[in-house]
């Protein structure tokens, strides 16, 4: 080809490589650290990647398997497929729900926590204004239900639905003791029924969930059974109780409902401004259960004392709520939450097979939610 004509198909064609143009939205900056060296993750295609080159693929319900070997007891460590599946079928039964309902309203509203990186909004005749919404973690969050549901709530403004476990909620009573960010923000939309919907519209918060939203568990068959129902969270096995694989206050909210807690992790990755969350058994929570099925059955008078004692001197409680109902189980439901919890561990077989003949119970649930802040 002459020079001249090899000239003008270069100066008339387009190029084949174009110059690169840098996008001018800022790039999310990586919660997740790598479990190995603690450089942050970043997610390529279907792999989490380190700068140093570890890698971890998502499985093919989504999650990431970020558990060393060394940071586990056993080879499969966490609650085994029938507790999960128990777990399961006892939360969509609706007997949690008040809890539930209960974390969205004092934890989970990024209108009723201060953050760092965001500006609370303020009352306006067309509502609230819309922010970003906060980062959460669920350490030790089971099958997914409690940060599953919260998710999918503020994503679709869905209201949690009242119980519907086949019997009857009596006497739901809450009592604040301390004072909380409740009695200074906006209060939630409800309708006659005590449904309870976000005041902002559901296209305010889409888009926002994978990266923000965070459950941990060391259980691989709790985290496949939540990965593959809720689709809007960031589904991870790891051992909560060793080293968390987030970065230094990378987090806006840690929950900690009935599960393990490792205080010093937390105050690690936690925001200065952040709230840890934590939901432990009130005065008489199953006390009639667990009177059935042992004979040492305290009535839990202590456990949130005890439980901010623990997270001293590192936080500091800013507010505590107890929640208290009686609810009526049948007999599937009796089983589940026989073989859901640690009674099932601490029961002889013939205490839980006269129990679980039983057509009904009527049982004491009873909460305390605690929410502290870093010291």
């Amino acid at each position: 080809m002459k020079l001249e004509t090899r000239n003008w198909i270069e100066n008339k064609l387009p190029s084949m490589n174009p110059p690169i143009q840098h996008s001018s939205t800022p790039v999310l900056q990586s919660l997740l650290r790598c479990p190995v060296c603690a450089t942050p993750l970043r997610l390529e295609k279907r792999t989490h990647r380190c700068e140093k080159g570890h890698s971890f693929d998502l499985s093919k319900e989504g999650y990431v398997n970020l558990l060393l070997s060394h940071q586990r007891k056993s080879k499969n460590p966490g609650d085994d497929k029938m507790m999960i599946q128990a777990r399961r079928r006892f939360f969509d039964s609706g007997a949690f729900d008040p809890l539930v309902k209960l974390i969205l309203e004092k934890g989970l509203r990024p209108e009723a926590l201060d953050f760092r990186n965001s500006t609370p909004p303020k009352p306006q005749a067309s509502g609230l204004q819309p922010i970003a919404f906060p980062s959460i973690l669920d350490c030790g969050c089971g099958e997914g239900h409690l940060l599953g549901t919260l998710s999918t709530s503020l994503r679709s403004d869905s209201p949690l639905r009242s119980p519907s476990f086949g019997g009857q909620a009596v006497g739901v009573s809450r009592h604040s003791l301390l004072t909380t960010a409740e009695d200074v923000a906006p209060p939630l939309n409800s309708d006659p029924t005590g449904r309870v919907s976000l005041s902002r519209k559901p296209s305010t918060l889409r888009g926002e969930r994978a990266e923000k939203f965070f459950g941990v568990d060391v259980s691989k068959e709790a985290i496949r059974c939540a990965a593959k129902r809720y689709k809007d969270v960031t589904w991870i096995v790891a051992n909560g109780m060793r080293e968390l694989p987030f970065a230094d206050n990378s987090l806006d909210v840690i929950l900690s409902v009935l599960a393990p807690r490792n205080i010093e992790e937390f105050a690690r990755i936690l925001k200065p401004e952040g709230a840890l969350i934590l939901g432990v058994p009130g005065p008489n929570h199953l006390i009639e259960l667990r009177s059935e099925l042992t004979s040492t059955a305290s009535d839990f008078e202590e456990k949130a004392d005890e439980s901010v004692a623990k997270c001293a001197p590192l936080f500091k409680e800013t507010g505590r709520e107890l929640l208290s109902y009686e609810i009526l189980l049948g007999k599937p439901q009796i089983a589940d939450l026989i073989q859901m919890t640690p009674i099932f561990w601490n029961s002889s077989p013939k205490a839980k097979e006269k129990v679980q003949q039983l057509d009904e119970l009527k049982i004491t649930v009873s909460f305390a939610l605690l929410t502290l802040q870093p010291a």
